[in-house]
């Protein structure tokens, strides 16, 4: 997935489903528990804030945008040097995480979209997450970004 498709969405100059065409396509399954995501870094920084959150809450609620599109949308901001958001904003990061990794946190529905966009627009404040279970040695998931360099 190109970090620049991301970034012309939330311009406006890409649509849902050519997003959601560049996130699924950079999707890699190794293994039963492995994924990887092919990712081509943007030149330029993009600073993310609660609206482009928002909006992509929308597309996950009402299914224009798959969970694992979104999934895999999370993991490359997190994983970017061209993203950023405001540090002082842990509701960014904290969805960000959610989304990520929906083994560990949230599944990626309808209901869960609906649920961050609440916390998002603050109409709703996030529950207290309980402490995950000490289970060593059970490999839930794994992801590994995947550089691939740009086209012209």
């Amino acid at each position: 997935m190109r970090e620049d498709a991301l970034k012309q969405f939330f311009i406006g100059d890409l649509s849902v489903n050519q997003l959601a065409m560049h996130a699924m396509a950079s999707i890699k399954k190794i293994g039963p528990r492995e994924t990887t995501i092919e990712i081509e870094d943007m030149a330029s920084i993009y600073s993310i804030n609660r609206e482009n959150m928002v909006v992509l809450c929308n597309a996950g609620a009402d299914g224009t945008l798959p969970g694992e599109a979104i999934s895999a949308i999370a993991f490359m901001v997190i994983a970017s040097d061209h993203f950023e958001w405001d540090g002082d904003d842990e509701m960014i990061s904290e969805i960000l995480s959610d989304w990520s990794c929906p083994e560990v946190n949230y599944p990626l529905n309808a209901s869960t979209f609906q649920m961050h966009r609440r916390w998002l627009v603050g109409s709703e404040t996030p529950p207290e997450k309980p402490p995950l279970a000490k289970k060593r040695g059970r490999l839930i998931s794994m992801r590994r970004k995947v550089l691939v360099e740009g086209g012209p």
